[in-house]
């Protein structure tokens, strides 16, 4: 009889090896994924901005947009729909540092328990928690927006490299242990052979002994096996090394250089502006000097525009440094259409005359009369946004002046949108003829449907929305979907969001949002394909709809909490909040809820902003405990918001002098201003006379040293 059960030791080894190697394969896939995953935060496509810093450049400050900046739209293919720049680019950047968190759940999916990463953990919590500011602080600056997200990319790039160091180690120590399985095996397998083989060798030595030297050829076998398995993880790989030529070198010097003179010229303009509302600010309690730093906001606006005469040679040394690169290419496209946002700009002589025009009306008018002599001495579609916001700001004062601005815009779908506002202002309803004749002349088939929606929400002419319908034949799907989205919502009809294309789910879902639909938009959500953009979407539709059963059965847990928060503050039902497991969205819910003690008590608040407005509310009802918080306020911004609500509700001088610090210290990255306008808020909480002057006088001087250079 064969002694076949000899070649079991063989078959094992096999199987070893072969789960060895399945296990290695599936460990490479995970990892694989994840790199895709957050591949995709640099290799999906740019999306191009020409939007200028500050948002107030081109909408009224009374515009209603300007709180929904960070909204649910749909997926991040809704920009072909979409005709705010900013906007576009604010969704870029929260595409961008969604896909990276994403990424980095994916990769702590894949490490066991026991992997030690603890420290970055609690780093990845954080980096949560300041992602949820992001989309709650609100937007002023388009630049401090981005450099916030750039920011905490930054941050979360690092913990992503953390986590792969850690999943290295364990992939080591699992080779490791699969390297040792298997040379057991072997070495085993060699002794049983030997054992079972030993009769037909000669025997040369005492019966039934093995010798020592016969153990050094199976020994240097196995010691090569276990050599193969474990050598490729002990070699360390050098990343290669690139080096910028000298050409190279001097093209993004060029091209650096474009960039900050962009934003230098708009930092001129807002520095105009800024010393402009410190004097309207004092023109109440001291003329003499509101004159002084009246003429000196003057002076700097008249600097600003003579500078920014010189930013089309940047423009133009920015494209030619960048030609035969495509990459190049997009970027000094970006930088040039930056510097043609600054040149000729006139929003902040608008800005000037708003914040005059209850102080002074007639030098309020003649700053807009100044105003549109330098709009009309630009070019291009920012022309005509500043005639746009001129006219509106002229509508309530002087209605005649304010037609014949907006008659000299040359782009239709921003004359249509002047009238639009005016009319919406001034509730004279005969204007919207006016908006709708130069919406009909927008060739740009999406942009004409939308600038035809707008105009029939306020109208309610069931003719016009049909209009908009019409305008959307032969749209591309992509750009059709979500016009399709927008204009059915607006108009009440479900049978035009019958027509989206069904594979563009998220435009599905948000028409039956605006729709008021809540379950057939939870049904749509449902369909889309890319986790993250799903919960994203269910969180919205869920807080909208105010149910609670359904933000539970979102899969991500971040979108959950943040579904609960939206729930329960619609709802009122505060209980809600024990399902909330992130800190700081629970500290959201509980602060509104005047539940002080409790959002003070919480652990795992990372990011303190939630606290603000406890401060806020207990500078009112106990000021020592609002003075205690401070201490766990991180940012000076934050700590200057609570100071200042204290002085306001009649603190002493002491924490007058305290918050007059901490205005001036409330920097914020991209965002020259906010030291400026932290100390104007201050001036306007305080009711002593001589104390808002020091307030007045420190915004002078912030806003004097804003550099320009």
């Amino acid at each position: 009889m064969k002694r076949w059960w000899r070649i079991l030791p063989f078959l094992a080894l096999g199987l070893v090896i072969l789960g060895a190697g399945i296990g290695l394969l599936r460990a490479g896939q995970l990892a694989q994924a994840a790199w895709l995953e957050a591949e995709a935060v640099s290799s999906s496509p740019q999306i191009s901005s020409d939007a200028g810093n500050y948002c107030i450049g081109c909408h009224s400050t009374d515009d209603p947009v300007l709180q929904e900046a960070i909204t649910w739209r749909g997926g991040v293919e809704m920009q072909a729909a979409n005709p705010c720049p900013a906007v576009t680019r604010i969704e870029e950047e929260l595409f961008y540092t969604g896909r990276l968190m994403q990424a980095i759940r994916i990769l702590r999916s894949q490490l066991p328990d026991n992997a030690q990463a603890l420290s970055l953990e609690a780093r990845f919590a954080a980096a949560e928690q300041s992602y949820l500011r992001l989309l709650d602080a609100p937007v002023t600056s388009l630049d401090a927006f981005v450099s916030e997200a750039q920011t905490q990319r930054y941050q979360m790039g690092k913990i992503y490299s953390g986590l792969n160091q850690v999943q290295d180690s364990v992939q080591v120590q699992r080779i490791l242990i699969w390297g040792s399985l298997v040379s057991v095996v072997i070495l085993g397998s060699l002794a049983w052979g030997y054992w079972n083989t030993r009769k037909l060798a000669p025997r040369t030595s005492t019966a039934g002994r093995i010798r020592l030297g016969e153990l050094v050829k199976p020994g240097l076998i196995v010691l090569l096996v276990f050599i193969l398995f474990a050598l490729p993880i002990f070699r360390d790989f050098p990343a290669p090394l690139e080096i910028a030529s000298a050409e190279e070198q001097e093209k993004q010097t060029t091209l650096d250089e474009s960039s900050r003179a962009a934003s230098a010229a708009e930092r001129a303009l807002g520095r105009a502006w800024m010393l402009s509302r410190v004097g309207a600010a004092w023109a109440g309690s001291d003329p003499a000097v509101a004159e002084e730093v009246f003429i000196s906001a003057l002076e700097a606006s008249a600097e600003a525009q003579k500078d920014a005469s010189a930013l089309w040679g940047d423009m133009q040394a920015a494209q030619e440094a960048a030609a035969g690169s495509t990459v190049d290419q997009e970027n000094a496209a970006l930088i040039a259409a930056s510097l043609q946002s600054a040149q000729s700009r006139a929003w902040n002589l608008r800005m000037m005359a708003e914040d005059w025009l209850p102080v002074d009306a007639q030098r309020g008018l003649a700053l807009l009369d100044q105003a549109v002599q330098t709009a009309e001495g630009g070019s291009g579609i920012y022309r005509d946004l500043d005639l746009r916001a001129i006219a509106v700001t002229l509508a309530l004062v002087e209605p005649e002046q304010s037609l014949k601005v907006i008659n000299r815009i040359r782009d239709p779908f921003v004359r249509a949108w002047g009238y639009r506002e005016i009319a919406a202002k001034t509730g004279d309803q005969a204007l919207l003829e006016d908006a709708l004749a130069a919406a009909s002349q927008v060739e740009n088939p999406v942009l004409r449907a939308y600038a035809l929606t707008k105009i029939a929400a306020i109208s309610t002419d069931a003719e016009v929305f049909e209009m908009a319908h019409r305008s959307l034949d032969g749209v591309e799907a992509e750009a059709r979907a979500y016009s399709l989205a927008r204009l059915s919502g607006a108009a009440g009809k479900p049978d035009w969001a019958a027509e989206i294309d069904p594979s563009y789910t998220a435009a599905a879902a948000l028409a039956q949002v605006h729709l008021g639909a809540y379950p057939e938009a939870w049904e749509a959500a449902v369909q889309i394909g890319d986790p993250l953009e799903r919960a994203i979407a269910q969180a919205a539709i869920a807080g909208a709809w105010g149910n609670a059963e359904k933000a539970l059965e979102i899969s991500l847990p971040l979108y959950r909490d943040r579904a609960l928060r939206f729930v329960t503050l619609m709802t009122g039902d505060v209980t809600l909040a024990a399902e909330i497991q992130n800190s700081y969205d629970r500290a959201m819910v509980l602060s509104a809820a005047g539940k002080y003690d409790e959002a003070l008590a919480l652990d795992g608040l990372k990011e303190t902003y939630p606290l603000v407005a406890v401060g806020a509310a207990l500078a009112q009802q106990n000021p020592g405990q609002a003075l205690e918080l401070l201490e766990r306020l991180q940012r000076e911004a934050d700590k200057s918001a609570v100071l200042n609500a204290l002085v306001e509700a009649g603190s002493d001088a002491g924490v007058f002098q305290q918050a007059l610090e901490f205005a001036l210290a409330a920097r914020q990255r991209g965002d020259a201003l906010a030291p400026v306008q932290a100390s104007l808020d201050l001036a306007a909480a305080v009711g002593d006379p001589a104390l808002k002057a020091q307030a007045l006088q420190q915004a002078r001087q912030a806003a004097e040293r804003i550099s320009i250079k």
